[in-house]
């Protein structure tokens, strides 16, 4: 199998390493890319695998029922059991078309998430109003205004620039005037007699 790389790492490479790249896989399917438009092979074959099994059951359904549609002219009880049976099926496709919508939509956020750098990604998703975040045709709208003032109002929850701020417990910035200060303060923390008097 032959190296594919994309036009644009391609681009960027020098031809010595694009040929070295070749040589080393030469017996192996290597694909190499650039961005951020590139899925895992496991979710892809994921995706693919239960989507091709959906398909198969919902054809298998509906040719059961179209092979019992003639058998079934005078007999309206049975009628009514393929249409139900119809219906059933219906709602079992729009059922699983949302579950695979859902997890889309949990992939994309988790995506956008990994971008902002969260020093726990429960507790920031946790934090998000989700009725105000749009799922469609692929991208999400509206997470990203939601993280941007996250990361204003609340940075510690992120890696990064005022995050690795230490706090000190039970101690407020500008009442340490004085080590006999600190002590007691600490004392009272710990529940301490102070050797301070």
């Amino acid at each position: 199998m032959p190296l594919n790389i994309n036009e644009d790492l391609r681009k960027r490479l020098s031809p010595e390493i694009v040929k070295s790249l070749e040589e080393a896989a030469k017996d192996t399917d290597l694909f190499l890319g650039s961005g951020t438009n590139y899925i895992p092979k496991e979710r892809f074959d994921e995706v693919n695998t239960s989507l091709k099994d959906y398909k198969a059951q919902i054809a298998e359904r509906d040719k059961q029922l179209n092979e019992l549609a003639p058998k079934l002219k005078g007999h309206e009880d049975l009628e009514k059991s393929v249409t139900e049976l119809r219906n059933l099926n219906a709602k079992t496709v729009n059922d699983y078309e949302a579950k695979i919508l859902e997890r889309d939509r949990n992939y994309a956020l988790n995506d956008m998430l990994r971008t902002y750098k969260p020093r726990n990604v429960k507790a920031v998703t946790a934090l998000l109003d989700h009725s105000k975040i749009e799922f469609k045709d692929g991208a999400l709208k509206g997470a990203e205004e939601q993280l941007e003032a996250l990361r204003k109002s609340d940075d510690y929850l992120f890696e990064g620039a005022n995050g690795n701020q230490q706090v000190q417990v039970g101690v407020k910035p500008g009442n340490v005037g004085t080590q006999q200060t600190l002590d007691e303060t600490l004392s009272r923390a710990f529940n301490l007699k102070s050797g301070t008097k």
